[in-house]
């Protein structure tokens, strides 16, 4: 079984979906197979992806238990990248699917897929709720991406402080993979000041060293449903993202050895 990794945050407008999708991009870039899954009913991902054009079924239909695993699964391209939708149809899949994150439904089935994988990204609801609440009980680590706001300071305490309870109430080995910086404008005198402010009020090693920067690549890829792999001019986006792959593997590769 692979690293199971819940992209969360609690703010909304942090690039949490871009995120997602691109890093699990160059994971399997670099010879990973990796799940991704829209668990966010809103389907953020589902749309992102263009999952869509191939199915529209996912988490909604497997856990009503109309469909097995094999049936949403998605092969990506030719690439070693898989990604599962929500498979909202409905209003009331959406409603569904919302309830069954209530019950604690949703992590053990995204554990049954994780079996043959290295990695498996969720892509999560925003905020702070039961339903990721009971998600957080069945990932090995949360990924948080975060702004350079200054409300950043004030609210991901409440973050940290919900993972010590998820860890207190039903999995003591949830590990916070690490905090990364996101839409990071250089040329935002006023957001550098923020960042400087960010890096200090939090421990350095909850960082990732990568950052990855507001660059239009990003929108254009949104905008068309692609990674920004596929795109032909996005060197700077492409190499952020890249080297964040390449941190991620090297802590799994840190992790390993210490348990040795």
């Amino acid at each position: 079984m692979g690293k199971i990794i819940a992209i969360a945050s609690h703010k909304g407008g942090v690039g949490k979906t871009t995120l997602c999708l691109n890093l699990g991009v160059s994971l399997a870039q670099k010879g990973n197979k990796v799940l991704l899954i829209d668990a966010d009913p809103q389907g953020a991902l589902t749309l992102g992806s263009q999952l869509r054009q191939i199915t529209s079924k996912g988490l909604a239909q497997l856990l009503r238990g109309t469909l097995y695993e094999d049936d949403i699964v998605k092969q990506a391209g030719k690439r070693s990248l898989f990604i599962v939708g929500n498979g909202v149809e409905t209003l009331d899949d959406l409603f569904f699917l919302q309830e069954e994150g209530d019950k604690g439904n949703v992590g053990p089935a995204i554990k049954e897929m994780s079996i043959g994988f290295d990695y498996i990204l969720i892509d999560t609801q925003t905020g702070l709720h039961p339903p990721l609440f009971q998600l957080m009980g069945h990932v090995d680590s949360v990924l948080l991406p975060c702004t350079c706001q200054a409300g950043t300071i004030q609210t991901m305490p409440l973050f940290l402080k919900w993972m010590q309870r998820v860890r207190a109430a039903h999995n003591n080995d949830l590990q916070l993979e690490g905090l990364v910086l996101t839409m990071v404008d250089n040329h935002d005198r006023c957001g550098a000041e923020v960042r400087a402010e960010i890096l200090k009020a939090f421990p350095a090693e909850l960082f990732f060293n990568t950052e990855i920067p507001l660059l239009p690549s990003f929108a254009m890829a949104a905008l068309h449903g692609v990674p920004v792999a596929l795109l032909q001019n996005a060197p700077g986006a492409n190499q952020a993202i890249d080297a964040l792959a390449a941190e991620l593997e090297a802590r799994q590769t840190l992790a390993r050895n210490e348990s040795l």
